[in-house]
């Protein structure tokens, strides 16, 4: 038997593929990148502190935590919260420590797991709700080291329409732009 290949499109043999923003066939050129490097100001704060909220729409998400000198537990853990003030991940004080598939509203959420000495959050399909990232933190600890990405669509351009009347009793011209 031969196997055939579907691209993004579902037609048999196409190479189409999402993009960034999950646009099949896409280029990027719909896409923004947004990421960041909070700098927090927890030392002898312990709790649940926000990273960044990422909206409904982003896809290709990637929160990464890196253990201080490559240790297992540094005391810094990521947590998610849902835009209702429920916990998705990590919550009440309670850690997931192996890698899993987190499902909420639809979306996936790939969790590397709390021992891991890289903590990673990665999604690639678009969130279907905003979540809030957040880092939890037990005792007087270094600062965390954590950094995110995930990609929005542009918003779209406003169309301005300019017309004109060159010469009396002739049709308007108007450009689309």
């Amino acid at each position: 038997s031969t196997l055939h290949l579907a691209g993004c499109d579902r037609m048999i043999g196409s190479n189409k593929k999402f993009d960034k923003c999950g646009i099949c066939g896409g280029n990027g050129s719909t896409c923004k990148k947004v990421s960041g490097t909070p700098f927090f100001f927890l030392l002898g704060r312990p709790g649940y502190h926000d990273v960044v909220t990422i909206p409904a729409g982003a896809t290709n998400i990637e929160v990464k935590q890196r253990n201080h000198r490559g240790a297992r537990h540094d005391g810094s853990f990521l947590a998610i919260k849902a835009a209702d003030g429920t916990y998705v991940l990590n919550g009440d004080y309670t850690l997931s420590t192996l890698e899993q598939d987190i499902t909420y509203k639809g979306s996936v959420l790939r969790y590397s797991g709390s021992s891991a000495a890289l903590e990673r959050i990665r999604s690639f399909s678009p969130l279907k709700e905003p979540l809030t990232i957040q880092v939890l933190t037990v005792g007087d600890l270094p600062q965390p080291k954590i950094k995110f990405t995930y990609f929005v669509k542009k918003p779209a351009q406003p169309h301005v329409e300019y017309c004109s009347q060159p010469i009396l009793l002739l049709p308007w011209v108007c450009l689309h732009i």
